[in-house]
């Protein structure tokens, strides 16, 4: 939805932002093991870590994986589709 908003309407998103809770902190909350990734060479170590938890422990282990939010595809960005429709909105 975000994609056609910035194609059909450039910087004019509306009810799409949305926010999060804190997933790791809630599943940590009762008694799980919560972990937040932020880059691709951290995920191996903590995967291992929530394998070990769950298997010694015999709780949830959760992993939040967080990513950048103006990917909306492999090598496309919302930005890139926003400067592509001002530039054609602006040469209409």
């Amino acid at each position: 939805m975000r994609a056609h908003q910035e194609n059909d309407f450039p910087g004019r998103e509306i009810a799409l932002t949305f926010t999060n809770p804190d997933f790791a902190a809630l599943v940590t909350a009762y008694g799980g093991l919560g972990q937040v990734v932020e880059k691709d060479e951290d995920f191996e170590e903590s995967f291992k870590r929530a394998l070990e938890f769950a298997d010694r422990e015999r709780l949830p282990a959760l992993i939040e994986l967080r990513y950048d939010p103006d990917g909306i595809a492999p090598g496309k960005l919302l930005s890139g589709i926003r400067e592509d429709a001002l530039t054609r909105n602006a040469a209409e």
